[in-house]
C-alpha cells in the first residue's frame, strides 16, 4: 500500500481516463468501435507519427529539427504542383522525398559545418522552408488533388485498416531494425552518448550526424503524403501546430521504449535504479532513464549531523597532474591524426602515452 501511495498522481490520472472512457461509451455506442478507433488514430496519429520516427534518429544523437513540420508543408505544395501537372504519384513521391532528404541534409550540414546549435540552425530554416513554400505556393492553397495523391491517407486495406496505420506499422518495424540491428543504428547511439569519444574512435561523426537530418528531411516528406489524403489541402502554413505533439511522440514512445528494451537487456538489474512501477510483473522506468549513463543521486533525509565521506569514481587512479597531462597530449595527438585523416594503430598510440609517461619518470628521478 505505501508503495501504491507513492503513485497516487498516476493511479488518479488512470482512474480519470477509465471513468472519461466509461462516461463517453454510455453516451455513443461508437465509441468503442473499431472502425471509429482506427479512423481517430489514423487522423491524429498517422503523420505525427511518421515524422516522429525520423526525428527519433535525431534525438539520439543528440541534435534536435523543429524544422521537419515545414519540409512536410513543403513537400505538400510539391504534391499540389505535381498534381496539378498530371505526373504519377510514384513519381512525385520519389521527388518529394528526395527534396526532404536534400532539406534535412543542409540541416545537418550546418550544424556539422559550423559548430552552431541544431535549435538555432533549424529554428531559423524552418522559417526559410515555410518561406519558399509560400513563394512557390502562394497564399490560395490547393485542393483539387488527383485521386491517386489521396490514396494513402484515405484508403482503408481490405475494407478493415486504414492505408496511413499499415504505413505508420512498417516505418516503426523499418526503423527498429534500422536502430537495434545496424552499424548505423549503434554508431548514432555512441555518437549521442560521447561524440568526442566516437570521434577519437574513428567514427565519422559529422556523416553519421548529416545522415541522420537526411532521414529526418525524408520522414516529413513521406508524411506529407499521408497529411494530404487525410485533407486534402496543400497550403504553406500546413501542419504548424503539431511539432509539439511530435517531440512527445518522440520522448514518450521511441525514448520509452529503448529505455524498456535497454532494461531488459541489462536484466533488470539493480544498478539500473528503482523502477517507476511494476506492470504485471515488468518493470517499468522513467523515460528517459538513466540506463545508458547512470549517475549517483545525492543523499537526502539525512539527519542533520550526519557525516558523509564522498568517494571518488575511480578509486585506482594513480595519475598525478604531470601524468595526467601526458595522457591528455597524446589524446589530442590522437584527435589531429584522425581528423587529418591519418590512421594510427592502437600499440603505436601506446607506446607514445608510455614513452611520455617514461621520460617524465626519468626526469623526476633526476631532480
Amino acid at each position: 500500500m505505501r508503495r501504491l501511495a507513492a503513485y497516487r498522481w498516476e493511479l488518479l490520472l488512470i482512474v480519470l481516463t477509465l471513468a472519461a472512457a466509461g462516461w463517453a461509451t454510455l453516451l455513443s455506442p461508437y465509441y468503442l468501435n473499431f472502425d471509429q478507433i482506427t479512423y481517430s488514430l489514423q487522423q491524429s496519429m498517422a503523420v505525427p507519427a511518421v515524422i516522429a520516427a525520423g526525428l527519433m534518429v535525431i534525438v539520439v544523437i543528440g541534435e534536435i529539427d523543429i524544422s521537419l513540420p515545414a519540409i512536410l508543408a513543403l513537400g505538400n505544395i510539391l504534391f499540389a504542383h505535381f498534381s496539378q501537372s498530371g505526373a504519377p504519384v510514384w513519381l512525385a513521391a520519389l521527388a518529394v522525398v528526395a527534396v526532404g532528404i536534400a532539406a534535412g541534409a543542409l540541416n545537418g550540414a550546418l550544424v556539422v559545418a559550423f559548430g552552431l546549435p541544431s535549435l538555432a540552425v533549424t529554428l531559423g530554416m524552418m522559417g526559410a522552408y515555410r518561406a519558399f513554400a509560400l513563394l512557390i505556393g502562394g497564399q490560395e492553397g490547393y485542393a483539387a488533388f488527383d485521386d491517386s495523391y489521396v490514396w494513402l491517407g484515405s484508403a482503408q486495406i481490405g475494407d478493415v485498416m486504414p492505408a496511413s496505420l499499415v504505413l505508420v506499422a512498417i516505418v516503426f518495424a523499418i526503423f527498429t531494425f534500422v536502430m537495434h540491428g545496424t552499424v548505423y543504428g549503434r554508431l548514432c547511439y555512441v555518437i549521442g552518448n560521447n561524440a568526442r569519444a566516437a570521434r577519437l574512435s574513428g567514427v565519422r561523426v559529422a556523416l553519421v550526424k548529416v545522415a541522420a537530418f537526411a532521414i529526418g528531411g525524408a520522414t516529413a516528406s513521406l508524411a506529407s503524403l499521408v497529411y494530404v489524403g487525410q485533407y486534402q489541402s496543400a497550403r504553406a502554413d500546413n501542419a504548424s501546430d503539431i511539432l509539439l505533439f511530435i517531440v512527445s511522440a518522440v520522448v514518450l514512445v521511441f525514448i520509452w521504449a529503448a529505455t524498456e528494451w535497454t532494461a531488459w537487456r541489462l536484466g533488470f538489474q539493480s544498478q539500473l535504479g528503482r523502477p517507476w512501477f511494476d506492470l504485471l510483473g515488468w518493470p517499468v522506468y522513467q523515460p528517459p532513464a538513466p540506463i545508458m549513463n547512470p549517475r549517483p543521486k545525492p543523499p537526502a533525509d539525512l539527519p542533520e549531523g550526519t557525516e558523509v565521506e564522498l568517494l571518488p569514481l575511480d578509486p585506482g587512479d594513480w595519475l598525478d597532474d604531470g601524468d595526467r597531462a601526458v595522457l591528455h597530449a597524446a589524446l589530442r595527438d590522437s584527435e589531429g591524426d584522425v581528423e587529418a585523416g591519418r590512421l594510427v594503430s592502437a600499440e603505436d598510440e601506446s607506446q607514445r602515452v608510455h614513452d611520455g609517461l617514461l621520460v617524465r619518470a626519468a626526469w623526476i628521478t633526476q631532480l
